[in-house]
This record gives structure tokens, sequence and C-alpha cells, in this order.
């Protein structure tokens, strides 16, 4: 959301209702300024993923109960408490999670605090720490993660990869005014005919401070399947006049291509819708962040067979891990540390990798391609090994010599008198036509 420069009609109304942008829009009828000092405080202006969250949960309270988040304001403790009780008890019979509902009475509490309305009796959620939406949520698995891909466009297909193989979250790939960017991909480039280069894979990837959850920078990396998309994506978009530089959102809106050359990074709500439609498209109904699920259930299994480290696999996907770890891994590292990083990641792609990266053998494939062509030339299954073990060249020859002289089987009309003649000479019987006519094969 970021800083509000300028009124955007689209971006104030969604389907004729005011979006939560509208309440801190200076030039909007809905602009409330008790909101957006509220959310310029919780670091609104410079970007803050937090505030946007907290500012959308809180506009909920006005288009789902009815209750302007101003008229809290009028409320004296007490008063605010029993609210928030009664709003609690609704969501409850709703069916909302209880974690949910946490959300949004903590959202509730921070607005109402920050306006020196101080609610100290606890507000009491049973279960507060269950989540059954996610009890039976099964990760996906390998043949599942590559069927969404085959369905996906290039752009879903590079987004799902850069969360399920690099562990990133939908909040650093994009975030509206801020996202990941081509500055981000240090081993990348762009030749001067629009071609993606990648100077080796497992390609590096640098999640600045600004887009890093624990406000400071940390490093990943791009399998080689991830690149192929990204490559795609990328050159697709220099085709259709996209200028890419540094600068450049990696995750962009697909409508936009081709009408603007300087597109913006996605959010990381209509991200998360895309790889949802995407998810549903295949037949899923898994949450996005099933994706980094699935990846950190692949580096546990990676590090359970000592392909890589504890520390470099809670690196990967953004997590803070024990001291000793924040401060070699967190405070520059080294070219030698990274490319030991590199390595064993590079050890960890067979694991994180959705298509088969085993290389079938050339002789394998060879007398699988024997096989079927002996099969079609009706050799009996017992002599089929006596053949596939002759040279390239004599079977060549043996096939050309027998195939051309294999006689064409052609289809007659006969009389049924004139049947018994014919099978007793190899002739086939196909079916009969009429009282007393036959089809033959010759």
């Amino acid at each position: 959301m970021g800083i509000v420069q300028k009124s955007d009609k689209n971006a104030l109304q969604k389907n004729g209702k005011p979006t939560a942008r509208s309440y801190i829009d200076k030039k909007s009828p809905h602009y409330s300024q008790a909101i957006f000092d509220w959310w310029r405080s919780l670091g609104g202006p410079s970007g803050s993923l937090t505030a946007d969250t907290y500012l959308r949960k809180l506009i909920t309270l006005k288009k789902e109960k009815g209750i302007s988040p101003d008229d809290l304001l009028k409320l004296n403790p007490k008063k605010a408490h029993s609210l928030l009780c009664r709003l609690r008890d609704e969501d409850l019979e709703r069916g909302l999670s209880p974690s949910t509902i946490e959300g949004y009475i903590k959202v509730y509490k921070s607005f109402l605090a920050f306006h020196d309305i101080m609610i100290t009796k606890q507000i009491k959620i049973p279960y507060a720490s269950a989540t059954p939406t996610l009890r039976d949520e099964v990760i996906p698995t390998h043949n599942e993660l590559n069927h969404i891909i085959m369905l996906s466009n290039v752009r879903d297909s590079t987004s799902i990869l850069l969360m399920a193989q690099s562990g990133l979250r939908i909040s650093v790939i994009g975030r509206g005014h801020d996202g990941l960017r081509v500055k981000d991909f240090p081993e990348m480039s762009i030749t001067d005919d629009g071609k993606v280069e990648f100077q080796q894979t497992p390609t590096l990837i640098s999640v600045r401070d600004e887009l890093s959850k624990l406000g400071r920078s940390w490093y990943t990396f791009g399998s080689t399947e991830m690149c192929q998309y990204l490559k795609a994506f990328l050159e697709d978009r220099i085709k259709k006049g996209e200028n890419v530089g540094p600068e450049s959102p990696i995750i962009v809106p697909i409508w936009r291509l081709g009408f603007f050359k300087d597109p913006y990074p996605m959010t990381h709500v209509s991200l998360g819708d895309s790889i949802k439609k995407a998810f549903l498209r295949a037949g899923y109904t898994w949450r996005p962040n099933v994706l980094r699920r699935w990846c950190q259930t692949q580096l546990s299994i990676a590090v359970n067979r000592r392909l890589t480290s504890q520390a470099f696999a809670e690196h990967w996907v953004g997590h803070t891990g024990d001291s000793s770890h924040r401060y070699v891994l967190h405070k520059g590292a080294t070219d030698s540390l990274i490319e030991e990083m590199r390595e064993s990641y590079r050890k960890c792609e067979e694991l994180l990798t959705t298509t088969n990266t085993q290389t079938i053998p050339s002789d394998t494939i060879r007398d699988e391609v024997r096989q079927e062509l002996l099969r079609m030339m009706d050799v009996p299954e017992v002599e089929i090994e006596r053949y596939l073990a002759l040279p390239d060249q004599v079977f060549k020859e043996w096939i050309r010599n027998n195939y051309n002289a294999k006689p064409k089987v052609k289809q007659v009309l006969v009389s049924l008198d004139e049947l018994p003649k014919y099978l007793e000479e190899g002739a086939v019987f196909v079916e009969k036509i009429g009282s007393d006519k036959v089809i033959v094969e010759i």
C-alpha cells in the first residue's frame, strides 16, 4: 500500500464499495484522520506490511459488522470491552477459527489503545492457538506440485517455485509498493538483445532488509527449474516492450504486460489469490503458504540425510535461528560461505525440484525402442532378447530387410463355400457379410 500520493478511483473502490485505502487517502470521501494517524504510527507510509494488514482487518469492522472505526472512539473502556466480547461471540458462532478471531481483536485493541482507550480486562478466546482449517491440510507431493505448475502460466509457476524451492514468503515476492526485483538476483544478467542469463545455478537471491520479516537481509537460492521459468517470463516481458532493469519487479500483474513499460510489483494479496487460483485449476484447495511448508519439509528431509545443515535450512526460509546463526549468516556472508551454501543447496535440489531429475541411460532408451519395434513386427517375445544384443548397424540392416520383406495384408470378400480353402492357406477371418459372404485377410 505504501505512501499515499494520489487518488486512484480503481484503488479506492472495489465492486462499488470503498477499499481499505480509501480510509487513508485524503482525497477520498471516506478518509478518516483517526485511522490515518493510527496506520501511520504502525509504519504504513514506509511500506509496513503489518500496517497494511491491520488496516484491512480494521475496515472489516465496517464492512461486516456495520460499525465504523470512528464510532469505537466514542466508547469508554468498559463499553469497548463489552463490544469486543460481543464481536468475539458472533465470530465464534459464524465458525471463524479462534486464531483468526484473536487477530481481529488484537487489531481493534491496537486502534483503541493508540487513541488512549485502554482495555485492561482480558478478552479470552477459547483454543486461541488452535488452527482447525489447517488440521487436515496435507502438503503436496512432487507429482501434485508438478501438476499445478504444468497447468499454470509462466508467472504463477515462477511465484510457486520461489515459495516452494527458495522458501520465500509471499510478502517478499510482492507487496505492491515493493517486492523482489531484478537487482536481488546478483548473478542474473540481461544482454543487449533481451536475453536473460544466469552466471551459475542454483542462483543467489538476496532478500533486502526492507523485504525481510526479520528486519535484516538474508540469502537463499533459486533452483535450476525456477531459473528456467524466470528466464522465460522476463524475456517475454522484454519482447512486449517492458524496460526491464535492476529496479524492475520480478512478479508483475499480467494484465499490465504490453500496456505499461514500467509495471509495479503485485501486492501480496493479489499474488496469494493468483496462486490460490492456480491450485484450484489443478483441483486442490490448499492455502498458498502450503508451499513454504513443502519447502521446509523437504529441507528437513535433506538435513536428516545429511545433505545440508540445520542452520542453512533455517536461513534459506528466513528464520532467525540461534545466536551463532544470526552472527555468522546475517552479519554479511563471505564469498566462501555463499559458495558453501550454494553447494549445500545443490545437493538438496533433487528433493526440491518438481520434475524427475533422474537421467535415463541411453542404452535403456535404445532397448525400449527396439522392443516396441520388434513387437510391432510380431516377433515372438522369446526371441526379442536375442535381437536386443545385436550391434546397432546389424540391427538396422535386419529391420530394413525384414520390414520391407513383410507381405502386405489385404482384405477380400469370399463366399462361405470358399472360406475353408482360404483358411487352409493362412487367411484370417474378419467378419461375416450378409448370409453367404465373409471378409478375410490374406
